[in-house]
This record gives structure tokens, C-alpha cells and sequence, in this order.
């Protein structure tokens, strides 16, 4: 029997960068020799259009969202990346569109959770041994602050 993985990491402005890179496959030549480059075609971001520079899109996001007249801190977390995927033997014998639907559906349980404009960007990576996807969450709990620890408390991770 196959799950649902889940796994949450808090980043930073000084991860974001990088983490872009890597995500949106801006470089040939990568650190993970898991990652067919022949095949990063196939990748795709459920929420294209919304971050093309993550430090830069996400931090004007936030800027223009929130509630408090407050410059954000340097060290506050920024966005929770979820990678979430599931065993390969779960996607041997999915189609394309099932496999696409399967993400799709993770995605929608996120956005009605923690709301569809704070996912700032949802890739789906094919190109490498385990289909999964990539999901950055803006943390903004409902008064529009910023603060992962009130967004992603203990009942909300159980609850995912």
C-alpha cells in the first residue's frame, strides 16, 4: 500500500535563491545526479505565473499583503516548501493526467487550508527516479501577518 509523503522545510530570504534554481531547473548542471536534464521539459508549476525570481516575487508578495506597516525581519520565515510525493511504485502505473491529478489534488487540499494565493509556486518534477512536487507556501495566518509558527502549529502538521 502506497502514502502520501509530506515533508516541510522554513526558508529564508537567503535560501530562496538557490532553492529557485534548483526548483525551477535554472542551471545544467546540478548537485542531484537523480536529475535527467533530457527530461526537465516535462516538469511543470500548477501555479505558473506567480514567482519566475522566488526571493524577489515572494518578498514583493509579502510586502504587498501584509497587514503590519512593519519591514519584515530579517531571519522570518519566508515561505514553508512542502515536498510531497509518494513511493515509485504508487506512479509506475499512472498515467500522465493521473499523475498530474494526484498533484493537483494535494495542491487544492493546500490552498483551501492555508489560501490559493499564498501558494507562490507548485513544480512538479518528472525528471527524476520519483515524480514529486515542489510547493511553496507564503505563511500568512488570517489577520495577513507572517508567522509560520502560528500558520504550521502542531494541529495543523497532525491534521496534514
Amino acid at each position: 500500500m502506497s502514502y502520501l509523503v509530506a515533508n516541510m522545510q522554513k526558508l529564508k530570504a537567503d535560501n530562496l535563491v538557490g532553492l529557485g534554481n534548483h526548483d525551477q531547473r535554472r542551471t545544467q548542471h546540478h548537485k542531484n545526479i537523480d536529475i535527467d536534464v533530457d527530461r526537465s521539459g516535462l516538469n511543470y508549476d500548477l501555479v505558473a505565473g506567480r514567482t519566475n525570481h522566488f526571493k524577489t516575487d515572494i518578498e514583493a508578495y509579502i510586502n504587498e499583503h501584509k497587514t503590519s506597516q512593519r519591514a519584515v525581519r530579517k531571519d522570518a520565515v519566508l515561505v514553508n516548501e512542502w515536498i510531497v510525493s509518494s513511493d515509485s511504485n504508487f506512479f509506475a502505473d499512472l498515467t500522465a493526467a493521473d499523475t498530474r491529478k494526484y498533484f493537483e489534488t494535494a495542491k487544492n487540499y493546500f490552498a483551501e487550508k492555508f489560501g490559493e494565493e499564498n501558494i507562490r509556486y507548485a513544480i512538479v518534477h518528472l525528471d527524476e527516479s520519483t515524480p514529486h512536487m515542489h510547493m511553496g507556501i507564503v505563511p500568512f495566518d488570517d489577520e495577513h501577518k507572517l508567522s509560520a509558527k502560528r500558520v504550521f502549529n502542531r494541529t495543523a502538521l497532525r491534521d496534514i
